[in-house]
């Protein structure tokens, strides 16, 4: 452990071009529920997703107990968090994609410039419909459902002043992508992708996830490969054993504020 400790150590001092790849694992230490342990994340729940009431309030359940967490006045950023914040004032964050949606780098500016979100937000709606999205807090899913006020009710008042009958709008629905769901956002994380392939990352490191999700684990996978092509180093960070099948230059297998200590 000490050989790795310092070759771990010299990697976070020394690269430049970082790019972070995290789950939900970062924010365990800032007392965020596991996604997993809610059962949210199964095939199962997906199917029955918006079909079972019980279903649907489990889930504004979560999002909400989240948000409730995080904007308490006492809520504080783990410091894996504060870690990959100071790495973006530093300029040597390219980007952090994160599988979270507890919202946690929008207390912190720096990293929330170079975050993208894979799965969504707790504090986002989308439109069933079209896709239109919205701030939101999520205690309103609790209470009534609620249309959407872009796009489609544009079109519902075009309609009605021509004294077409009416084709109603679509419902919101919290903006977060369950396990096997399409994401609108994919052309987006795409492209954020390919620059970030393109630019040559020195350091690629995946902290607090396993990769369960084939989507992330292709992401991590092209960035991993890419890195280590041109001389880089990636780095697997988690408490359970490397599981994903990419390869890794070095394995921390430990909490991840610990792991963000080293630097």
């Amino acid at each position: 452990m000490a050989g790795t400790r310092e070759a771990l150590a010299q990697a976070l001092g020394t690269c430049q071009k970082i790019v972070i790849i995290s789950g939900a694992g970062i924010s365990v230490n800032a007392g965020i529920p596991d996604f997993e342990s809610a059962r949210l994340s199964s095939p199962a729940f997906l199917d029955a997703f918006f079909q079972s009431p019980t279903e649907q309030s489990q889930l504004n359940s979560f999002t909400n107990s989240i948000y409730t967490h995080t904007s308490s006045t006492t809520f504080q950023p783990s410091e894996t968090h504060v870690w990959m914040d100071r790495l973006a004032q530093q300029g040597r964050l390219m980007r952090h994609y994160t599988q979270n949606i507890d919202r946690i780098e929008y207390f912190l500016p720096s990293l929330d410039s170079k975050t993208v979100r894979l799965h969504g937000r707790v504090d986002r709606a989308r439109c069933a419909r079209c896709n239109w999205t919205c701030d939101i807090e999520p205690t309103a899913f609790q209470s009534k459902a609620m249309g959407c006020e872009g796009p489609c009710l544009s079109r519902q008042q075009a309609r009605e002043l021509r004294g077409k009958r009416s084709i109603g709008v679509g419902l919101l629905r919290p903006d977060v992508l369950l396990y096997g769901g399409m994401n609108p956002a994919e052309e987006e994380i795409f492209t954020c992708l390919e620059e970030d392939i393109r630019r040559r990352p020195d350091l690629v490191i995946v902290v607090g996830t396993r990769l369960l999700i084939p989507s992330a684990r292709d992401l991590a996978k092209g960035l991993c490969d890419r890195t280590l092509e041109t001389g880089g180093k990636t780095v697997w960070v988690n408490k359970s054993p490397k599981s994903c099948g990419l390869n890794f230059s070095l394995v921390w297998q430990g909490d991840c504020d610990d792991f963000a200590a080293l630097d």
